[in-house]
């Protein structure tokens, strides 16, 4: 019976915890009309890059954390620039596909 309080106070945290991502997963794909779930696929990419470059390549431990940082962001800002278009084209594009007009015309 004292386990009771206990197991609802954890349903609630967690419960609220669930609750808080669904809010930021919405207001991000609310504002950014995109779901932005690559950041964690990025960061996990740059965490085995630091293993890589201080176990294979034997670099120190903060020379490849740094190293990757930069090697990381070089990769995020390729992966922004080629799959996320730009607000301006995005609404061109959106306004060309409401006309029902080329994008290029002849």
């Amino acid at each position: 019976m004292d386990f009771i309080p206990q197991y609802v106070f954890n349903g609630l945290v967690v419960g609220c915890s669930y609750a808080l991502i669904a809010v930021g997963l919405t207001a991000i794909f609310g504002l950014m009309e995109i779901a932005k779930l690559c950041p964690r696929a990025v960061h996990m990419l740059g965490a085995y890059f630091t293993y890589w470059l201080t176990r294979t390549v034997g670099l120190d431990f903060w020379i490849g954390l740094v190293v990757s940082v930069i090697g990381v962001m070089l990769v995020g800002v390729i992966l922004e620039r080629t799959f996320i278009p730009h607000p301006a084209r995005r609404f061109a594009l959106k306004q060309r596909a409401r006309d029902h007009r080329p994008l290029h015309p002849a």
